[in-house]
């Protein structure tokens, strides 16, 4: 390094914070630079003897460039309330011929093509792009950004990573995904040793970590620290974290705690860039630290009372998405109640709730039982149980990952995800409009809401089959599945009225079409009848079997009057064939 590259006079903004004062004593216990701190005129704020303190207004470049007369580098730790604060600060630093210029960077990578997307980091990119535009027009100003992922140890007594004061702690998308982190004193460091390398440094990014993790890891040492308590994590999405943080920044709220789901979404979020791939350790002289050190650290986060409201990972679970699809509840509470839900928009869950835990009113009415409901566990699980045991409250006695049941034989090649859908208007029981771009036009879907319903849909998947192409029933159009397993179908949306006596004639016709396949209705009524621009459409094979019962057959044609002169609104009667279905 040329002597004009060597940094001795070093001034540093926003001293007091929790991120300035470890800033402060690596400045120091380098013995290598003078130090002095820059704050603000009516600043209480105490500092150690061996710095220099000069009071600024922040906002007049005229007297930061007086301040900052001498100074070889400058760094910035204000906080991201007083980012404004730092674009007089780099001009002066200019002015004043500062040689290196550090902001208040120290975050994720926000470099990152969907971290850079988040609004609480825009202040901090125009600031990174005011530095590269400056430092081209004076070539002997540079500036370093440094980025070091989320505070380490600070996150581990705020709550951020696992909330160790309560009963509960959000895993976010699942608690598995790597992210690289580093301790205050450690940033320190690297603010050490960029000064100290600034050819190296010059106008770049600098990365740096103390090590990876994950959420479960820390949980899992916590939980060999303190083995007489107990946490249970929580999936939290972080797509619905940030949706909630958009909302409040979009009605002005772009506090710490506003924030929050942002920060989340960029350290846990996939493909957000919150495990750094490559970084500058070796460069700056900062060794990793091992497994034993971060055991320490969560130790020490254990002891501590210092939670922070802002960082209360209790709202962040509660922004679970559970939505309550279908439900099946005995209106008199003497037996178990069945739902199925869906959790964070991709994962189904069938749960089982005992009978007299919660009001029927409640049950059946999914916003209050939502907040009712005990906590969802983590891991791979797709059927569960709630209990509740005396002076308990309801609790998950039983998860478990179950092969449900799925239509077979398939015979259409076509296929789709049930969530690739929206459901609509519901028809009738298990019978939806659904809306696709895949299909230019609504269609219908039919499909089991629970598993003992699969086998109606196996008959009638089947039965579609024997009158594909016969011009007796809407087009089948695919299979619709869960989570790989097929539990419904999709028909074309026939656009008709119920059939009348005056339509007998094309019913009859119809019928007897479909009799000539060899197949049997099993539930002719009215409302299995629509008279469209094509004529008569028959409906609901549910039912439908393979006969050669020509007696059957023609019982069902004989009370076809009857049926369409029915007012009841009942469906009509289920007539079995003598020979079994095939």
């Amino acid at each position: 390094m040329s002597t004009t590259n060597v940094i001795r006079n070093v001034a540093i903004a926003g001293a007091s914070g929790d991120l300035g004062a470890p800033i402060i004593h690596a400045l120091i216990e380098s013995n290598i630079f003078k130090v002095t701190v820059l704050t603000r005129h009516s600043s209480t704020a105490q500092f150690p003897d061996s710095v220099r303190v000069i009071r600024v207004d922040y906002t007049s470049i005229p007297d930061l460039t007086a301040a900052l007369s001498s100074q070889d580098a400058v760094i910035s730790a204000l906080t991201s309330d007083a980012m404004e604060t730092q674009v007089p600060l780099i001009k002066a630093s200019i002015a004043a011929g500062v040689k290196r210029f550090i902001p208040s960077e120290f975050s994720s990578n926000i470099d990152n093509p969907k971290s850079a997307t988040l609004p609480v980091y825009q202040s901090k990119i125009e600031v990174h792009q005011l530095l590269k535009r400056l430092s081209s027009d004076h070539p002997l100003f540079t500036y370093t950004l440094i980025r070091n992922g989320p505070f380490l140890d600070w996150c581990l007594k705020k709550g951020f990573f696992v909330d160790f004061k309560a009963e509960i702690t959000p895993f976010y998308d699942g608690g598995d995904r790597p992210f690289s982190t580093t301790t205050l004193a450690t940033i320190g460091k690297a603010v050490v040793g960029v000064l100290q390398h600034l050819d190296e440094t010059g106008n770049r990014l600098v990365f740096v970590h103390d090590l990876v993790t994950t959420q479960r890891e820390i949980l899992a040492m916590a939980e060999k620290l303190a083995p007489g308590r107990t946490w249970t994590p929580v999936e939290v999405s972080t797509a619905d974290m940030e949706a909630v943080a958009q909302g409040k920044y979009a009605n002005g709220m772009v506090d710490l705690g506003s924030s929050m789901g942002f920060l989340i979404r960029a350290v846990f979020g996939e493909g957000y860039g919150g495990e750094f791939e490559e970084v500058d350790n070796q460069l700056l002289g900062i060794p990793l630290k091992t497994n034993a050190e971060l055991e320490e650290l969560v130790g020490a986060a254990l002891a501590t009372k210092d939670i922070d409201p802002d960082i209360n990972t209790a709202k962040a679970m509660n922004l679970t998405k559970v939505e309550i699809l279908n439900q099946d509840i005995d209106p008199d509470g003497n037996t178990p109640s069945y739902y199925r839900m869906l959790v964070d928009k991709k994962h189904f869950k069938y749960i089982t709730i005992d009978p007299g835990i919660y009001e029927v009113d409640d049950l059946c009415f999914p916003p209050i039982l939502l907040e009712l409901l005990p906590p969802f566990p983590t891991g791979t699980w797709n059927c569960g149980r709630i209990s509740q045991t005396t002076g308990s409250p309801p609790f998950f006695a039983s998860t478990s990952q179950e092969t449900l049941p799925s239509i077979s034989p398939l015979w259409h090649s076509k296929s789709y995800p049930c969530l690739s859908f929206e459901i609509g208007e519901r028809l009738r029981a298990n019978v939806y409009m659904a809306f696709s771009p895949q299909f230019e036009k609504p269609v219908v879907a039919k499909f089991a809401r629970f598993e003992w319903e699969i086998g109606y849909y196996i008959a009638e998947t089947q039965a579609y089959s024997w009158i594909q192409g016969h011009d007796i029933g809407p087009e089948f159009l695919a299979y619709l599945t869960e989570e790989g397993r097929v539990m419904g179908f999709l028909i074309e949306y026939v656009e008709g009225l119920h059939a009348t006596i005056s339509d007998l004639p094309a019913c009859e016709a119809i019928v007897r079409r479909l009799h000539g396949l060899g197949v049997l209705h099993g539930d002719l009524n009215k409302h299995n009848f629509l008279i469209s621009e094509r004529g008569a459409v028959l409906i609901d094979f549910e039912t439908a079997k393979r006969s050669d019962d020509i007696e059957g057959m023609e019982k069902e044609v004989e009370g076809l009057e009857g049926q369409l002169l029915d007012e009841s609104g009942n469906g009509g009667v289920v007539v079995e064939a003598d020979s079994p279905p095939v």
